[in-house]
């Protein structure tokens, strides 16, 4: 079998979990452990695509180089805020019982990094010689305050902040946990008007 059929077969099969979750909340399946497992099957082919998403980023051009650097920042924030959130106890969500919602969530937001990665792997469009790896590294792995927009460093403590957009409350970003701008009082002293004459 050449590498380019080996190559469709997984694009089909990441493909097909891809759509499983988005009918999670119209079809959900009926036990949570079939949720579970979909949300480890997507965050298998994540950590399947995003080296060759990172590898192919840098020989991409324009707009979809763009794109792709987007979508790698993106997709590792929401892959960390998944693994830091804490799991829905068993005892509150059984295994055999219906699905929880955040369970729900997590695979649906998975099923949408997963397939980022797998359309910028499948579809690179016109490729160069790799420019700028390292500065895709850095803005990969670089986080900005949301309040002061200066780097966050490793180990530093953030708040996770979720921003409302045009397209609703959706986009999550950090601030320093410590106050990083000064305060500004939200009501401010009116200065005495002269009187009319």
């Amino acid at each position: 079998m050449s590498e380019s059929v080996a190559e469709r077969i997984d694009a089909d099969t990441i493909w097909s979990a891809c759509r499983a979750a988005d009918e999670i909340f119209g079809r959900c399946p009926e036990k949570r452990s079939a949720v579970l497992d979909l949300g480890k099957e997507l965050r298998g082919y994540i950590d399947v695509l995003l080296p060759k998403v990172m590898v192919l980023a840098p020989r991409m051009r324009g707009e979809m180089r763009r794109v792709a650097i987007h979508a790698l920042v993106r997709g590792r924030q929401v892959v960390a805020e998944l693994d830091q959130a804490e799991p829905v106890p068993v005892e509150a969500a059984p295994l055999d019982g219906k699905p929880d919602m955040r369970d729900r969530d997590a695979a649906f937001e998975m099923a949408i990094v997963c397939r980022s990665y797998l359309s910028l792997v499948t579809r690179p469009g016109p490729l160069g010689e790799p420019i700028g790896m390292e500065e895709i590294e850095v803005a990969v792995k670089r986080r900005l305050c949301g309040a002061c927009w200066r780097p966050i460093a490793d180990g530093e403590l953030v708040e996770v902040k979720v921003y409302t957009s045009d397209s609703g409350p959706d986009f999550h970003g950090f601030i320093h946990a410590e106050p990083c701008i000064p305060y500004r009082p939200v009501l401010v002293r009116v200065p005495v008007q002269p009187a009319p004459a």
